[in-house]
């Protein structure tokens, strides 16, 4: 009967594993990023319905925040 190279072998299963370890952690970043371009458009996608009060009131708070900071240099601040 012919003996199994033991030694061969692990040569070999060692170097599958240095070759193997930096594609694991890239095929993990591909995966992920995959997931993430497919999933999160949807996720992140507001309707208008949503996104336009909100975008009204940050413009009214800035516009309202902006005219206090007018009134109070206008009555407070001094030019002299």
């Amino acid at each position: 009967m012919k003996q199994r190279n033991s030694i061969g072998f692990v040569n070999v299963f060692v170097g599958a594993l240095q070759v193997y370890r930096p594609l694991e952690f890239l095929f993990t970043i591909a995966a992920f990023t995959t997931l993430a371009e497919n999933f999160l458009p949807q996720l992140i996608a507001l309707p208008k319905v949503i996104s336009q009060p909100v975008s009204l009131a940050r413009l009214r708070c800035q516009h309202q925040s902006h005219a206090k900071s007018e009134i109070f240099c206008s009555a407070f601040c001094t030019t002299e």
